[in-house]
């Protein structure tokens, strides 16, 4: 084999072995954003921040005094490690850490519910996700929902 088909033999099997899900962060967050938008035909999107590698969302249900929303926030890495940290360092700066294990929505994932919404975090692969819902079941069917969208386990 010559050197060149070497070094081509090598590239190849690193970019095979690179997640899929990391190659399109667009398409990946608008199904993510239907996955939310289909919850509840009153919700108003009312903030947005892209960055090239995350995304947050926020959408209120309802108006005044009383109204809750929908939370999204989705980090594509470069690879599984950059979303491990990532989500370290997200449960790194809550106040209180959630201590619930949530089985079935990827590698690594956790749920912390309070009296007003419900917050389940999530990894698989190399994305990030938190959803904040007003119910536990709401925030467990969009986190089940978008970590579908993530190929592998």
């Amino acid at each position: 084999m010559t050197v060149l088909s070497m070094h081509l033999l090598l590239f190849v099997s690193l970019v095979a072995s690179m997640p899929v899900a990391g190659q399109d962060l667009p398409s990946f967050v608008a199904k993510a954003k239907n996955i939310v938008e289909a919850k509840d035909s009153s919700l108003k999107l009312i903030s947005r921040d892209e960055k090239e590698k995350e995304h947050d969302y926020k959408w209120r249900i309802g108006d005044g005094p009383n109204a809750t929303g929908i939370w999204l926030r989705v980090f594509y890495g470069a690879s599984t490690q950059e979303a491990i940290e990532t989500m370290k360092s997200a449960l790194d700066n809550l106040s209180q850490v959630p201590d619930i294990a949530l089985k079935g929505l990827g590698d690594e994932a956790y749920i912390a519910t309070d009296s007003s919404a419900t917050s389940v975090w999530f990894r698989k692969s190399n994305v990030y996700v938190q959803v904040v819902a007003p119910s536990v079941e709401m925030a467990k069917d969009i986190g089940k929902k978008i970590a579908e969208l993530v190929p592998g386990k």
